[in-house]
């Protein structure tokens, strides 16, 4: 088709067909084919549409060099041909598509394809790289922004989409983004620290109203002539143990002494809970009661049995003690194996074997967990106060009526 068409110049000349010579010849190209009328048609349309060419139809015109033939001129002031704007259109389209399918936002390939006059790619995308400046990617108008193939608006701005940056590809890119990332996992840990130590301090408030708490009450025992137990019911006493334990022992105010220290606290805390729980207690339930009493200072299991481990060495009337099956447990000075055959051969009775004993009724007889009651009736067989029945209703013991008290433990 482009080869049937004819391009047509017409020149303004004088009487004698010559040339006129007091200026620049004005030449306008006409596409002399019907086949091409529509695409004349359409230059012609976005030509008018274009900011530039807005501007120079505002701005006062060239005066004209020949007889009814104005010129047709470019925003650089040189004749203008709509074939080269088609031309330059189409490349325009290519540059941009490639930098698009390269990742580059649509709004920045066209800005690039316009910086560098439709020269290419490689000259686009090297623009794009020398010139990774944020502040540069606000729209702008050009004579190609009113293109009316839905990518770029009549208006000549291009749509926003989100800002691309160079500097955010590759390992730097990846290396930025872990060091934002880490910023905000820092402020996130700040946040949760400061809630913490608002809890704290919360928490040494309902340490210090227990302390004084404490105070008043044994100023009331005293006044009264008697002890603060005596003046303290049950529900007094649950309040006490919600509470916890008032100044309780850290690594922060013991130091090198820390251990001993807790050891001391820990005798304090468990003598009367332990005697109340038949003189012995499992090491979890230490942990569990000692811990609950503790707020918000708690500490591990290792440091718990340090302490543990420290109690005869300051002279308390506790202990510690570990049965041969492998169970834990803190017991007091009072307690003692012979108090506790005494009392299971009382539950078995006095006639012949007696009654059959198992881990289920001493646990419930002597109000103990029932790993204690199996290791006491454990440790009487051990003695031959006790023998042992394996049989289809489970392990049970008896009396051992051979037993001698010379064979006695």
């Amino acid at each position: 088709m482009l080869a049937q068409s004819k391009l047509c110049i017409e020149v303004t000349v004088d009487w004698q067909g010559r040339p006129q010579q007091d200026g620049p010849l004005s030449a306008e190209v006409k596409l002399q084919t019907r086949h091409l009328q529509p695409l004349h048609d359409e230059v012609q349309k976005s030509l008018a549409q274009a900011p530039w060419r807005r501007q120079q139809e505002r701005s006062p015109k060239r005066p004209a060099t020949g007889q009814g033939m104005s010129a047709v001129q470019g925003p650089s002031g040189s004749a203008y041909s709509p074939l080269q704007d088609a031309v330059d259109i189409q490349a325009h389209r290519q540059i941009v598509q490639e930098l698009q399918s390269m990742g580059f936002p649509r709004d920045r390939a066209a800005r690039a394809a316009l910086a560098t006059s439709n020269a290419g790619t490689q000259q686009a995308v090297d623009w794009l790289m020398g010139s990774d400046q944020p502040g540069s990617d606000g729209p702008s108008a050009h004579p190609l922004g009113s293109m009316d193939d839905g990518d770029i608006s009549a208006s000549g701005s291009l749509p926003q989409e989100p800002y691309f940056s160079a500097s955010a590809a590759g390992v730097a890119g990846i290396l930025r983004r872990q060091q934002q990332q880490a910023a905000s996992t820092d402020r996130t840990m700040e946040q949760a620290f400061a809630d913490l130590r608002g809890l704290m301090a919360l928490a040494g408030d309902m340490v210090q109203l227990a302390e004084r708490f404490r105070e008043a009450l044994a100023e009331q025992a005293r006044l009264a002539g008697g002890t603060p137990e005596d003046h303290m019911d049950a529900s007094m006493e649950a309040d006490l143990i919600s509470m916890g334990i008032a100044s309780p022992v850290t690594k922060a105010t013991s130091g090198a002494l820390y251990h001993r220290e807790l050891s001391r606290q820990l005798v304090d805390f468990l003598t009367p809970r332990i005697n109340r729980a038949g003189g012995m207690m499992p090491l979890p339930d230490v942990y569990c009661l000692f811990n609950r009493a503790r707020g918000t200072e708690l500490i591990s299991p290792d440091d718990l049995l340090t302490a543990v481990k420290l109690l005869p060495a300051i002279g308390a009337q506790l202990t510690f003690r570990q049965f041969a099956s492998g169970v834990l447990v803190v017991q007091s000075h009072a307690h003692s194996d012979e108090q506790v055959r005494a009392q299971l051969l009382e539950l078995t009775g006095s006639s012949g074997l007696g009654s059959s004993l198992t881990s289920s009724n001493v646990a419930a007889a002597l109000h103990v967990p029932l790993a204690i009651a199996s290791e006491h009736l454990l440790a009487a067989e051990g003695c031959g106060a006790l023998c042992r029945d394996d049989g289809p209703e489970g392990l049970r013991f008896y009396r051992n009526v051979f037993a001698d008290t010379a064979l006695a433990c």
